[in-house]
């Protein structure tokens, strides 16, 4: 009897866990890292899907709702793909894709480093005398990652 008690007790736990699944997302892929000017994409896919799943909006590193209608920051396919266009060092952060169930929001989190280009100055032809020191002078700017 109570080998069969214990047996009913898990068949109806199982049963309540499997029915009370709410909505969840995975974003492809979950960082990326390019460099200043290239193109990247990230993609929201809802997954455990109820009647009420929906996909709400793409979030900014900066918290805000991405705009519609931004051309450097591009989003397709019923709004769940993310397509940043030349990108900055500017764009660098964490986007969130966001999401309802119906009843409350929720995101996940795709992160994406920028590095800038790193240019070189060489200096400019000079003549230097045997025996003397001689200053060249060379510079660089860039962000790396």
């Amino acid at each position: 009897m109570m080998k069969t008690w214990i047996a009913a007790s898990l068949f109806l736990a199982a049963i309540c866990v499997g029915t009370t699944s709410a909505t969840s997302a995975k974003v492809t892929p979950p960082e990326k890292r390019i460099i200043v000017g290239e193109n990247t994409t990230f993609t929201c896919e809802l997954t455990k899907i109820t009647p009420d799943s929906k996909f709400l909006y793409w979030r900014t590193p900066n918290g805000t709702k991405l705009p519609d209608s931004d051309p450097h920051t591009v989003v397709t396919d019923n709004g769940t793909t993310l397509n940043i266009i030349n990108a900055q060092l500017s764009d660098e952060g964490t986007y969130s894709c966001v999401y309802s169930d119906g009843g409350t929001d929720d995101d996940r989190d795709a992160v994406l480093y920028v590095s800038g280009k790193l240019s070189i100055s060489a200096p400019s032809p000079q003549y230097l005398v045997i025996g003397r020191p001689g200053h060249l002078k060379c510079t660089g700017e860039g962000k790396g990652i």
